[in-house]
């Protein structure tokens, strides 16, 4: 469920790319590397975690998006939701 994994959030950043965009398959690993690093200093932290990053892919098919999907560490919109949500025509 969306309010179960993002109710207690503060900050929920929406991350619109496709693995066919270079820039974006170059900025992906760096972007994953600063939430990793932001997780595990989370973990030393009694505040706790009041950010989330969703992936919101603009792929065209689902293989695309489950291949660029399986390279982020954080959660995304499925594929099937992209259509019903109207982001995808």
């Amino acid at each position: 469920q969306t309010s179960d994994a993002l109710g207690h959030k503060k900050y929920v950043m929406l991350y619109f790319s496709a693995k066919y965009c270079p820039p974006c398959r170059s900025f992906t690993p760096l972007l994953a590397e600063a939430y990793n690093a932001h997780k595990r200093h989370l973990q030393s932290n009694v505040d706790g975690d009041e950010i989330e990053v969703v992936f919101v892919s603009f792929d065209s098919t689902s293989l695309e998006y489950n291949q660029y999907k399986s390279t982020m560490p954080w959660p995304a919109v499925p594929f099937d939701n992209l259509w019903r949500m109207g982001i995808k025509d």
